[in-house]
Formats: structure tokens, C-alpha cells, sequence
């Protein structure tokens, strides 16, 4: 027995029986919470058939399927009606699994607990937030909605009704998310969650969604759901920014006497012809590698030592160590100037 409040139990209050596998389901164990669900003592329900439960308004065959989906091991969790002692329908949670005992299954574990679910009027009748009565079958056509959620997304009625909610998804929208909490909502549970959804404008923000099982007026069963938006603000960042920061590129090996420029320039005087050492002199005409004892340290064409880069090669090599200098560094062959 699992009671959430115990000042209101017959509405947050756990029922469990065990019935057996095999059709008709006779009821093997019960607790003593089903009297404050269906009124009836566990005596007076063990030994029977779980067909005294069933009436006109239930699903009997959505309960034999969950009850044969426990005998593959499997938990089904379906909305149903059932009946008390007085004859009234009651809207329940209906959670099938299978029950072991000794290590062997001995039949079915059956939960019933009060549905969540409210009547359409109740949802209208409250006007805050943004609303949108959507059918309770796949795909959860939009039946109606309210001002608030023309106002908030900047669609027209005649927009939105006969539609999927597809049209106020974006980009960022966690569909996974929306689907777990229609499928909870079918059930008789309300569903909340966040989710960044998108207005007529293309603009995406963040919203607060409650997904609230609706009965019909006619019966206990399941008609509808009713989606509750409501403009929630972004939390705040709490901590920084994890990207990735940008990393320094390696700079090229270059020659003592000559400084980095802010710009790498090619040397003044070559017309790079398709010889086989570009770049082989100095904007004052000396040989490389041979130091220039005429390029001073402010030099806008710097001496460079590419004689050991074959021509046309855009391979990386090493560079050989000249006069204390750091040999051994690996330059890329830079692509021929235009």
C-alpha cells in the first residue's frame, strides 16, 4: 500500500492485486487499499474473477492485451475505467508487470491508482497561460485553443485547429521530450517540462509545457489532452563558457638578425620565375642561407632560408641548424605567391 497523502487517500492512494495469467483472470492477492478505490474489502475480491471490475465504459480489451503483454515480461501502463461496488466508473492508472514468487511467475501484478485527468470545462475555465486542446490519438490534432495562444505564437485559429502541434516546433525543439510527455499524459498522469518552441515569426524561445489528461462528458475514458504553455526565462549561466579557445598557430623559423613582421612579405626583388629554388634571395641580393650583413633588424623583406625546400614541394620537412640556432623545427612549404 503507498499512500502520498494520507488526508485525501482516495485520491493518492495505490491499490495492487494479483491476478492469474490465464483467462478469467481470477484475483489471487489484493491489499486493503482497493476499498478506498473501488470499495470493496480484499475478502470479497480474492477467489473472483476481475470481471466484476468491467463495465460499459472499459477498455476490456486494452486490459487483456496489458495483462498478456506481462506474461512476455513486459510493464504495460494503460487509462482505464473501472467500477466500484455502487456501480460508478472511476477513471484509474492501470500498470501491469509480472508477478514472481519463488522465482516463477505466478500470474500479474495489477496497480490501480487514481488518473490525473480533469474535464475539458475545468481547463477553460481557467484563463491564464496559453492553451490547446489537442486529441488524445496520434497525431494529437489541435481541437481548439484559447486567445493566449494565438497571442503568444502569432498564429490565427484557422492556422493552428485541424493540426498537428508541429507548427510552433523549431530547430531546437527536443521532439523526444514533447513525445515523452504526451505519451505520460495519455495514461491519466499530467506531464511538465521545458521546451524551446517557435513562434509565426520564426522566433524560438524557451516555454514552460503541462500536458493534462482530459475525460470526456459522456464517460471516465480519455478524449483529449490540454497543453498548458506557459513564457518561462532562460536560467541564467552559472558558470563560463567551455568552448574550445582558439590556439596560436606555429610561427616559422627565421634568422637572428631579422625581426617578425606583422605581415609576412615576399622578397622585393624575385619575379618568381618557375626555377627550382624560389625565394633563393634577399631584397639586397645575397645568397641564402648566407646571413645578409646588409638586412637590418627593421627590414620589411626578412631573410628567409628556404634552399632546403625542393621546388614545387608543399611537403614538411626539417630545417638544418645554422650558426646556435634552433635546428631541427618543422616548417610547411608555404603555396607560390601569385
Amino acid at each position: 500500500r503507498v499512500c502520498l497523502n494520507s488526508s485525501k487517500p482516495s485520491m493518492q492512494c495505490t491499490a495492487r492485486i494479483v491476478v492469474s495469467a490465464d483467462a478469467p483472470h481470477i484475483v489471487l492477492l489484493s491489499d486493503s487499499s482497493l476499498a478506498e478505490l473501488l470499495e470493496y474489502s480484499p475478502h470479497e475480491v480474492v477467489g473472483r474473477s476481475m470481471k466484476f471490475f468491467l463495465g460499459p465504459s472499459t477498455d476490456s480489451v486494452l486490459i487483456h492485451s496489458a495483462i498478456k503483454s506481462a506474461c512476455f515480461n513486459k510493464t504495460t501502463t494503460i487509462p482505464t475505467v473501472l467500477y466500484g461496488r455502487h456501480g460508478h466508473p472511476r477513471s484509474l492508472i492501470f500498470t501491469c508487470s509480472p508477478f514472481y514468487d519463488g522465482g516463477l511467475m505466478q500470474g500479474c501484478q495489477i496497480e490501480l491508482e487514481n488518473s490525473e485527468a480533469t474535464s475539458q470545462q475545468v481547463i477553460l475555465d481557467d484563463s491564464s497561460g496559453a492553451k490547446a486542446i489537442v486529441s488524445a490519438q496520434h497525431p494529437h490534432v489541435v481541437e481548439m485553443v484559447n486567445e493566449g495562444f494565438t497571442a503568444m505564437f502569432g498564429f490565427t485559429k484557422a492556422q493552428v485547429i485541424g493540426r498537428s502541434l508541429r507548427s510552433i516546433h523549431g530547430p531546437s525543439t527536443d521532439i523526444a521530450r514533447w513525445h515523452a510527455m504526451v505519451r505520460s499524459a495519455c495514461t491519466g498522469r499530467v506531464s511538465r517540462d521545458s521546451l524551446i518552441v517557435c513562434s509565426s515569426s520564426c522566433t524560438e524561445f524557451l516555454a514552460a509545457f503541462t500536458v493534462v489528461p482530459v475525460i470526456g462528458n459522456q464517460c471516465e475514458n480519455i478524449t483529449s489532452l490540454a497543453v498548458i504553455i506557459e513564457w518561462q526565462a532562460p536560467p541564467a549561466r552559472d558558470r563560463p563558457c567551455s568552448l574550445p579557445q582558439p590556439r596560436s598557430l606555429p610561427q616559422p623559423h627565421r634568422s637572428p638578425q631579422c625581426q617578425q613582421p606583422a605581415v609576412e612579405p615576399f622578397c622585393a626583388q624575385e619575379t618568381y620565375p618557375n626555377t627550382a629554388a624560389p625565394w633563393s634571395h634577399c631584397s639586397h641580393g645575397q645568397q641564402l642561407p648566407t646571413d645578409c650583413a646588409t638586412c637590418p633588424p627593421t627590414d620589411p623583406s626578412p631573410c628567409f632560408f628556404p634552399d632546403f625546400i625542393a621546388a614545387g614541394s608543399h611537403s614538411v620537412s626539417s630545417m638544418p641548424s645554422w650558426g646556435g640556432g634552433g635546428g631541427g623545427a618543422l616548417l610547411a612549404t608555404p603555396p607560390h605567391p601569385p
